[in-house]
């Protein structure tokens, strides 16, 4: 299944009319390796894939593309991703050394922590930088999930306790780092922790310990991450190209499909997708394992990249929002169009296959379901502040 064609031919067969410019499929392509395939592309085609770099945390892939070019790494859009990925070098250091002081917290409270996607993900590119990324994912078993809670909240500022990210204070050479902390993989369709924690490795960190998990498992979170999240951001299916790629002679891919033939036909058309958009090397996939991708799951994705930034994502941040109707109906439209899920996600979350004619049924539904968990959390809500407001007036 390997492509025969270029990026640039694929893209002018297909005359997708929505999606980011062929530049910037052509500029990924291969990135993460640590030879690159060659590049030619003018300073207006740079450009023009300028700000989706920027705006997906792609800048470093850009730029590790164009600065060795004398004719692009010149231009005014390769200065803004020079700059970007010169911070992005830098930024890396202090992120490894913020895993290392929070892994070295739990570590003396007897917890060995379990890092997936960003940190983790970063170990198969050529640098570590070139994989941007926000937070530290930690998965700890329950039994110690409020341990480890108490563990990073004992040094989190306490001008951001409220917020619901637990942010730990690493010392002013480090700053702040996020920590995004779990307890189970359900919701990325993984198996029980417990297994994932059976088949992990135990890497060092400077003078910490945390583990990774094993690069099947690594490589179906990845993949169902990316589709969960409507394949908005084309770092996720660099990912999963990366982790192909590094996949040794021995990789177990029952593991890595899911046990549900639903979800495995899923991952194998990610990892074909991985093939068509970013080159990624499948020689070695078997042919068994390999589903061949709808058109409009290419397009729907692509349509994502073309508008990859993190407002976005936030805005499609579930039912929460709902309660803001309440006080304003008018923006039900605004709501619908912010919530609107890709079709990608909504038929994931659906269990849906992903050859299924009713895409737009799942989104319609997917949308329902939001507005009614959203509703009745709402009317929960109000039902128990009457009941206290009614208990007060009573007692006064």
């Amino acid at each position: 299944m390997q492509p025969s064609l270029s990026v640039q031919q694929r893209w002018q067969r297909r005359n997708l009319l929505v999606g980011p410019p062929a530049s910037f499929l052509q500029i990924l392509a291969g990135s993460w390796r640590s030879e690159c395939p060659p590049l030619r592309l003018g300073s207006a085609e740079v450009a023009a894939a300028a700000p989706l770099l920027l705006g997906s945390g792609a800048a470093a892939l850009g730029w590790r593309r164009i600065k060795a070019i004398p004719g692009l790494k010149d231009c005014a859009a390769a200065q803004e991703l020079t700059g970007a990925g010169r911070r992005l070098v830098l930024e890396d250091a202090r992120r490894e050394a913020g895993l290392e002081h929070i892994a070295g917290l739990l570590n003396d409270a007897g917890i060995v922590p379990l890092v997936v996607k960003g940190w983790a993900a970063a170990r198969f590119y050529a640098s570590p930088y070139l994989r941007a990324y926000g937070d530290f994912d930690l998965c700890v078993p329950p039994a110690q999930l409020d341990v480890a809670r108490e563990v990073l909240e004992a040094h989190e500022p306490e001008h951001l306790s409220p917020l619901p990210e637990i942010t730990v204070d690493c010392g002013p050479d480090i700053g702040l780092r996020p920590v995004d902390l779990h307890s189970d993989l359900g919701k990325d369709f993984m198996p029980p922790l417990d297994q994932v924690l059976s088949r992990s490795q135990a890497v060092e960190v400077g003078r910490s310990c945390i583990r990774v998990p094993s690069i099947e498992d690594h490589l179906r979170l990845v993949a169902i991450h990316f589709l969960r999240h409507g394949g908005w951001r084309p770092t996720g299916l660099c990912d999963v190209a990366a982790m192909v790629e590094a996949a040794p002679d021995n990789f177990d891919w029952s593991v890595c499909l899911s046990t549900d033939p639903v979800r495995a036909k899923w991952i194998g058309a990610t990892i074909a997708l991985a093939g068509r958009l970013l080159d990624c090397r499948l020689s070695h996939v078997p042919a068994e394992v390999l589903v061949e991708p709808p058109e409009w799951f290419e397009r729907a994705v692509l349509r994502e990249w073309a508008k990859p930034y993190p407002e976005r994502f936030i805005a499609q941040s579930g039912h929460k929002a709902v309660r803001h109707l309440f006080s304003d109906p008018s923006r039900i439209i605004h709501w619908l169009r912010t919530r609107w899920r890709p079709p990608v996600a909504s038929l994931l979350m659906s269990g849906a296959a992903v050859d299924s004619p009713l895409r737009f049924f799942h989104q319609v539904s997917y949308c329902a379901n939001e507005l009614w968990i959203g509703a009745v959390g709402q009317f929960r809500r109000q039902l128990v502040s009457r009941r206290g407001s009614a208990s007060i007036a009573r007692s006064d």
